[in-house]
C-alpha cells in the first residue's frame, strides 16, 4: 500500500444527455475505473457542473466525491441565473454571442488549493483555466482545424484559444492515439515529452450487463428488425451520416440489397438535414433515429445488431470501436485519422469520402456471415489491448508523478510506454 496521499480534482463541467457527444460516456468510464482501484492513497473529487453535480454517483466509490465551483464573476452568476430559461433564450444568445469579443481563458483563484487539491485534471478541451497546480489538459482532437467549415467563427476562435493554452500551459497532455499526439506536435509545437498516449476503454464496460429479457424489452421498445446495421453518433456533420445514407440508398438501387440501419445519438441541429436525405432518397423505411438512449439500451441494441458501421470522417480515438469489440460486434469503420490505427485487423476499412467503397463495406458485411466471424474475432482479440483498469492504472501513475509521490515499478513501466510508440508491449 502506498502511504503518501494525494488528492486528484477531475474537472467535468458539462450536464448529461449525450449533448457532449462520446465525452459522457468517456467519462463514466474513467469514474468507475478509478473507482475500483486500490492498493494506493488517493481521493478524487469531481468538480462537477452546477445544475448536474450528481450525475455520476452511481459510478463512484469511496475514493471519490462530488462538488461544484461556485460562480465567479458576474457572467456566471448571471449565466446559473438565466440556465432555467436556456431554450427560450438560445434564438437571442446566439445573434449576441457571434459579436462577443475574442473568448479568455480565466484564472481558478485558488478554487482547486482550496478544496486541497494537488493535481488537476481538465478532461474536456472547453474551458481550461490557469492554475498554479500541476495539472493535465485533454485536447481530444483538433478537428476544427481540419474541418474548420463545420464551425462557426466563434466557435472555431473559442476552441483555438482554449486549446492552444491549454497544450501550452499544462504540465501533461494526455491523448488516445498517436495519430493525435502527432497532430498537436505539428498543429502547436507541443513537446512531444509531456504528450502521453493513454488509450481509453469501451465505456460499456461500465455498464451493467443487460438480460435477455432487457433485450426483448428494447427490441419491442424501438421495433428493432432481425437483421440491422448499428451506428451510435451525435449528428454532428463529421460523423458523415448523410454518405452513409447515400451509400445505402446505392445498395437499395443498384444491386437491390436492403440493410436497415439503426442510429443512436442526440440529434442536434443538423439533424434536419439528415431528415431531408432520408425523405429525399426514401430510406424511411429502413432507417431508424432513436436518438439518445439509455446505457442499457444502448448495450441491447448492440448485442443485437448484425454489425456495426463507422463512416466518421474524423476520429481522435473512436470509442464507437471499442464498445464494438466489447459487445462483440463485427465493425466496418472508415480509414479517417486514428481509425487505422486503433482497428489493426479487427474491423473492415473503407474510405469515408467514398460512397461507392463504403456501400461495398456494408453489403459484405450483410451478406458475408463468414466475414463477420472473422471480423467479430478478431475485434475481440484487439479489445484485450483496451480496458479502463489500465487506463486509470496509467492516469494514476501520471497524478502521482505531477504530485511528487513515490512511484512503484509498475507506476514507472506504464508512464515510460505513454511517452513511447510501445504502448501495448
Amino acid at each position: 500500500i502506498m502511504t503518501d496521499s494525494i488528492t486528484v480534482a477531475i474537472k467535468i463541467p458539462f450536464q448529461p444527455g449525450g449533448g457532449i457527444g462520446g465525452h459522457e460516456h468517456l467519462v463514466k468510464g474513467l469514474v468507475s475505473a478509478l473507482s475500483s482501484l486500490n492498493n494506493y492513497n488517493e481521493q478524487y473529487v469531481l468538480v462537477m457542473n452546477r445544475q448536474y453535480p450528481d450525475w455520476l454517483s452511481k459510478y463512484t466509490g469511496d475514493n471519490i466525491e462530488i462538488t461544484t465551483k461556485p460562480p465567479s464573476g458576474s457572467v456566471e452568476r448571471i449565466r446559473d441565473m438565466l440556465y432555467p430559461y436556456g431554450e427560450y433564450l438560445k434564438p437571442i444568445a446566439r445573434p449576441l454571442l457571434s459579436w462577443s469579443t475574442q473568448p479568455n481563458v480565466s484564472d481558478a483563484d485558488g478554487y482547486y488549493e482550496s478544496i486541497g487539491a494537488d493535481v488537476v485534471h481538465f478532461i474536456t478541451q472547453v474551458p481550461f483555466e490557469h492554475t498554479a497546480l500541476p495539472c493535465l489538459y485533454h485536447p481530444h482532437d483538433l478537428q476544427h482545424l481540419h474541418y474548420p467549415e463545420f464551425f462557426t467563427a466563434r466557435e472555431r476562435n473559442h476552441r483555438e484559444v482554449h486549446y492552444q493554452t491549454g497544450c501550452t500551459s499544462a504540465d501533461v497532455v494526455p491523448v488516445g492515439s498517436e495519430w493525435v499526439k502527432n497532430d498537436v506536435i505539428n498543429q502547436y509545437g507541443i513537446d512531444p515529452e509531456k504528450i502521453y498516449s493513454i488509450p481509453h476503454g469501451p465505456p460499456t464496460e461500465a455498464y451493467d450487463p443487460v438480460s435477455e429479457d432487457q433485450k426483448k424489452t428494447t427490441r419491442n421498445k424501438f421495433n428493432l428488425s432481425a437483421e440491422y446495421a448499428f451506428y451510435p453518433a451525435q449528428t454532428w456533420p463529421h460523423k458523415n451520416h448523410k454518405r452513409l445514407l447515400e451509400a445505402l440508398a446505392k445498395l437499395r438501387d443498384e444491386r437491390g440489397l436492403i440493410v436497415n440501419l439503426i442510429c443512436t445519438g442526440k440529434k442536434n441541429e443538423h439533424w434536419s438535414e439528415i431528415k431531408s436525405k432520408i425523405n429525399e432518397l426514401g430510406l424511411e423505411d429502413q432507417v431508424s433515429f432513436l436518438g439518445f438512449v439509455s446505457a442499457a439500451e444502448l448495450r441491447a441494441i448492440y448485442e443485437l445488431s448484425t454489425f456495426v458501421v463507422l463512416p466518421t470522417l474524423f476520429e481522435g480515438a473512436s470509442l464507437v470501436l471499442l464498445e464494438a469489440w466489447q459487445e462483440g460486434c463485427p465493425i466496418a469503420c472508415s480509414t479517417a485519422t486514428s481509425n487505422p490505427e486503433l482497428a489493426g485487423d479487427g474491423a473492415v476499412l473503407f474510405d469515408p469520402e467514398s460512397t461507392e467503397e463504403m456501400a461495398d463495406a456494408v453489403a459484405r458485411m450483410s451478406t458475408d456471415k463468414k466475414l463477420r466471424e472473422q471480423i467479430r474475432k478478431a475485434g475481440i482479440e484487439c479489445s484485450e489491448k483496451f480496458s479502463w483498469d489500465r487506463s486509470a492504472r496509467l492516469y494514476r501513475a501520471v497524478y502521482r508523478d505531477l504530485a511528487g509521490c513515490s512511484l512503484t515499478e509498475q507506476d514507472t513501466k506504464l508512464l515510460k510506454q505513454a511517452q513511447s510508440d510501445q504502448l501495448f508491449e
